[in-house]
């Protein structure tokens, strides 16, 4: 599997490639399926997981050797160990820490001359001492001047500092980003090493984000046997994924905390009015509570990433796709669903439904898919309409119809039970309110007085949120629904274009 694995990685493009992200495309956009991706140093990280696993197999039956517990056919599985980690490429990490140092410094130098000149401080000295005195640490130089030249930028001030900081985060996830796509490429070359017919431009990507089969699966076999776990393989791209995360959970503290005491004062305050001060705080509030929620979201979904990727659950979780009346139909995670109405439609929630046209269409035609597969052979079906149930859902006036509708339809297929009647329920409860919700908003939104402004903005949000918890349950209707009646597509196949 690893020979299969390095001559994979011997035809892949020497930086840019384009590969397939999800297994299936709607109609219109499959000439545009496939997108590019970063391609540099996935040979690099696959001959360092190679030979770290092999180094650990090698130990491991060194150790038994010591004990007087090696078998002759474990010897000479250490000398072949031991020949193919010898005969293993060079490893050449300095090019890929070039390529990515390279970015940083440009991106760095652009940003903190823009973020001087509007703050008018002298941040790129500051960023470039910092700078170098971490690459000295990390270098084996000693770093002495490090604290000093933090706490010569700590004079810069509260805003100075906070553009330093947001600077420093913002060039090290830009200049990491890449490094993501090399990282998932040799895994996605792992887990098709014992394949022969299957190569990665005949998978997609997505798939295998959060499993762990091929040749995953060999070495946990392999480590199970010596009664050894396998070696552990960092996420390197989920702790790079996870810098939005914190810089979104940063400043929703940081907002939170310089808001929180004036507008307390304003509320007990006999010069301000009670109603514009609990308004604001409310907004203010709810402001904290969406940003803290999508940073909750994201890493709610790296974690179950990793979780999933050590150790498998008995139902593959998704993304994944099946076959259902003869199409593709997918399976997608909650947060997914849920993060759509979130950014899109925070602000001013008549932008969710246009903006979102595209993700309610796939779940349409997921639902159209299922229901056919669902009819019983022989008997007739109501076929669906996916692409004037998303013309109706973009118009955001008739939006609650095709997305309550979606939703009871999509519980009637589960059959009786709990969830059955609690998804009908909630269809059959929000299409009103979704109505009525907009008139009241538009009646607040719209008059001189501040308070009321302030609570149509509330309201906006309420709707926003109403539209996410339908769009959850929906999804989370059709995942189950795709394990019960979908052939499931194995080892992230794609859809071919035609």
């Amino acid at each position: 599997m690893y020979e299969r694995a390095l001559e994979e990685t011997e035809s892949l493009p020497l930086v840019l490639m384009l590969t397939h992200y999800r297994q299936s495309r709607w109609r219109l956009l499959k000439p545009f399926s496939r997108q590019p991706r970063m391609a540099l140093g996935a040979r690099t990280l696959l001959i360092r997981h190679i030979a770290r696993s092999l180094l650990t197999l090698e130990r491991q039956y060194h150790v038994r050797e010591a004990l007087g517990e090696l078998s002759p056919e474990q010897e000479r599985d250490r000398a072949s160990c031991s020949a193919y980690r010898n005969s293993l490429p060079p490893q050449r990490f300095i090019l890929m820490v070039i390529s990515f140092a390279m970015p940083a410094i440009v991106i760095t130098s652009v940003l903190s001359r823009l973020a001087g000149k509007w703050l008018k401080v002298r941040l790129r000295d500051a960023v470039e001492e910092i700078t170098r005195g971490v690459i000295a640490l990390m270098t084996g130089g000693s770093g002495a001047e490090l604290p000093q030249d933090i706490s010569d930028a700590i004079d810069l001030g509260a805003r100075g500092l906070l553009v330093l900081i947001s600077i420093i985060f913002a060039t090290g996830y830009l200049a990491t980003r890449p490094f993501v796509s090399s990282f998932r490429l040799k895994r996605q070359i792992l887990c098709l090493a014992h394949q022969d017919t299957i190569k990665v431009r005949d998978a997609a990507s997505s798939w295998y984000v959060n499993k762990s089969v091929g040749c995953y699966e060999q070495e946990q076999a392999v480590f199970r046997a010596l009664d050894r776990k396998p070696v552990v393989e960092r996420p390197a791209d989920l702790v790079i994924l996870s810098f939005p995360v914190v810089c979104l959970f940063s400043l929703a503290i940081l907002y939170g905390w310089v808001n929180w005491n004036q507008e307390v004062y304003a509320l007990f305050s006999e010069q301000y009015d009670w109603r514009e001060s609990l308004t604001q705080v409310l907004v203010d509030l709810s402001f904290v509570l969406w940003l803290a929620g999508l940073a909750s979201l994201r890493l709610s979904w790296l974690w179950s990433v990793k979780r999933d990727r050590e150790s498998p659950p008995k139902n593959p979780p998704p993304p994944l796709t099946a076959v259902a009346d003869h199409a593709y139909v997918e399976a997608r995670p909650l947060s997914e669903a849920v993060t759509w109405p979130l950014v899109t439609g925070f602000f001013f929630w008549c932008l969710f439904p246009p903006l979102s046209a595209i993700f309610f269409h796939r779940l349409a035609l997921t639902g159209t898919r299922l229901r056919a597969e669902a009819a019983a052979p022989g008997k007739r079906h109501r076929r669906g309409h996916p692409v004037v149930m998303t013309l109706a859902f973009a118009s955001i006036i008739a939006a609650p119809i095709p997305l309550c509708l979606l939703l009871w339809q999509s519980a009637s297929l589960l059959g009786p039970g709990a969830d059955h009647r609690r998804y009908r329920a909630l269809a059959a409860a929000a299409c009103p309110t979704l109505f009525v919700l907009p008139v009241v908003w538009f009646y607040f939104y719209f008059d001189p007085a501040i308070w009321k402004i302030e609570l149509g903005f509330l309201l906006g949000v309420v709707l926003v949120v109403l539209y996410a918890l339908l769009i959850a349950a929906v999804q989370r209707c059709q995942n189950s629904l795709v394990l019960r009646l979908g052939s499931l597509v194995p080892y992230g196949l794609r859809e071919p274009v035609s």
